[in-house]
Formats: C-alpha cells, sequence, structure tokens
C-alpha cells in the first residue's frame, strides 16, 4: 500500500479523512495524494497553484496536533475541474496509481449517508479499489480489531480480501470474521464451511483471526446485533456487491439505528479487487 488518495473539499470531514489516512500512511510508507475538484470557468492552469497551496495549508492546520504525521509521511496536492466530483475523479486518470482511498463522510448521520446517494457510496459503486469511509469526528485510536462482515456471497475471489489483510497486518489487528446467516438455520451449511476453510487459510498465521456465526434477516442487522455486544471494534469492513442488492439494503429504516452509523469506519472491498 504505497499510494492513498484523499479528496479535499475544505470540511471539517476532509480533516478527519486526512488524519486517518496520515495513519496509514505512518505505518505503511504511503504517500498521500490530496485531490480538490472545483467546479467553474476559470482555467486550471490559473486556479491549480492557488487551490494546491490552499490544500496545503489545510493539510497542515488539520495535522497542526499530530506532528508525526506532518513530518514522517509524504504528501502531494492534486486539481482536477470538473462540475461532478465522481466523474472528475473517474476522468483524472489517477485511481490507475492508487491502492487506496479515503473518505470523510458528511453530517451527524455517519455511515448512513455513506449508502444513500453520496459521493462516496457513488464513488465505491464504480472503482475496483478499496474504499475507507471515515465518519465526521473519528478519532483515530488505532485498528486493534477489525470486523470483517460476510453473508456468504463473498465466495468468489478471496483476493478482495488483500486489503484487509495488509491494513490488519500493519496495525498488528485482530480480524473477527463475522458471518451473517440469513436462512434460519441453526447448522453451518457447506458454503458456510468452505468459505470459513479458505479464509482461515488465506489469513493463516499472518492475521489472528476468530469466526461468529450471528443468525439475522441481513447483513446489516448482523453488524448491528453484534455491536450492540461487543463495544471494542475499531472498523468494519464488508464487500460491496455491486451487482447485489447491497444498495438497497442500507436503505431501510434499521439504518437508524445502526451502533457504528456515526463513528464507525467503514473498509468498503471491491468484490472484484485484483489489484496487486
Amino acid at each position: 500500500m504505497k499510494r492513498i488518495l484523499v479528496p479535499v473539499d475544505f470540511s471539517h470531514n476532509s480533516s478527519d479523512a486526512l488524519r486517518f489516512a496520515g495513519e496509514i500512511a505512518l505505518k505503511s510508507g504511503a504517500e498521500i495524494f490530496a485531490v480538490n475538484v472545483y467546479s467553474g470557468t476559470r482555467p486550471l492552469k490559473v486556479m491549480a497553484p492557488i487551490l494546491e497551496d490552499k490544500m496545503l495549508s489545510f493539510t497542515m492546520h488539520a495535522l497542526r496536533r499530530h506532528d508525526n504525521l506532518k513530518l514522517s509521511v509524504k504528501y502531494s496536492f492534486h486539481v482536477i475541474n470538473n462540475s461532478k466530483f465522481v466523474n472528475g475523479i473517474l476522468s483524472s486518470g489517477m485511481l490507475a496509481e492508487m491502492d487506496l482511498i479515503v473518505m470523510g463522510t458528511k453530517g451527524a448521520s455517519g455511515l448512513k449517508e455513506v449508502f444513500i446517494g453520496s459521493n462516496t457510496f457513488t464513488l465505491a459503486q464504480k472503482i475496483d479499489l478499496p474504499l475507507i469511509a471515515v465518519p465526521r469526528n473519528t478519532f483515530f485510536q488505532g485498528m486493534k480489531r477489525i470486523l470483517f462482515c460476510s453473508d456468504f456471497n463473498n465466495h468468489q475471489n478471496i483476493e478482495r480480501l488483500a486489503p484487509l489483510k495488509e491494513i490488519a497486518q500493519l496495525f498488528n489487528s485482530e480480524v473477527r470474521i463475522c458471518h451473517i446467516r440469513t436462512n434460519g438455520s441453526d447448522h453451518p451449511s457447506g458454503e458456510h464451511m468452505s468459505e470459513s476453510v479458505e479464509e482461515d487459510n488465506f489469513f493463516g498465521e499472518e492475521v489472528k483471526h476468530t469466526f461468529k456465526i450471528i443468525n439475522a434477516g441481513n447483513i446489516l442487522r448482523g453488524i448491528n446485533n453484534y455491536l450492540q455486544v461487543k463495544s471494542d471494534i475499531e472498523m468494519v469492513a464488508v464487500v460491496n456487491h455491486k451487482r447485489s442488492t447491497m444498495t438497497s439494503l442500507f436503505r431501510t429504516d434499521h439504518t437508524k439505528k445502526m451502533a457504528f452509523q456515526s463513528t464507525m469506519p467503514l473498509l468498503i472491498l471491491s468484490d472484484t479487487q485484483n489489484k496487486q
């Protein structure tokens, strides 16, 4: 993980994302590419130096209490002219060089916004990169425990979990693999056993990991149920099935009751992730 893209719109959310990305970069040696997408008729050659200087000042202010992130992490600043944020990011050509995107989410609704028409959700649906959505006012406390949730529809390409494994290795995290069983059965299915063996082999001895089966109506309820019992999780990871019902799943009223909706970072893994 050597290149992390962080969209910057000079909001409080951008500050949170920069600090969170900085912690990952500090561990991995990655460079942070701060990107501002502006709309308007003023030419890029005029606006680029102005906005690059503004991003530099903004970043230094965001990191004013984090000297290690200011001094030990490399930052570069980039400007894109496009009336639409997502189109600007996609058309810039930068994504081909990135390993991870870290974005802040707006407002008190936290991660609910990720799944309801936000730029974060729209971008996640169009890319084959891992993306971390950082809710406002997230205070980085390490990533000692990460909850990875599966509903048994993930059994396609185990390499989609490579970014999760890399982050876990960087922070010496424990990955709790939570299988959400929606069929109401009390006995593990053949699919469950097969996926568990594959995940066990993938994480191996390199990453501490444990398994948990939860019976729930859907993956969202399963996540919420687990987090109501266990309050020590510091990030949730899910696979984003672009061709599945993930959008409608997170458009339910249950989202309003999610324990992690305002404070829990979410790692969204692409189901077509294959970047080396």
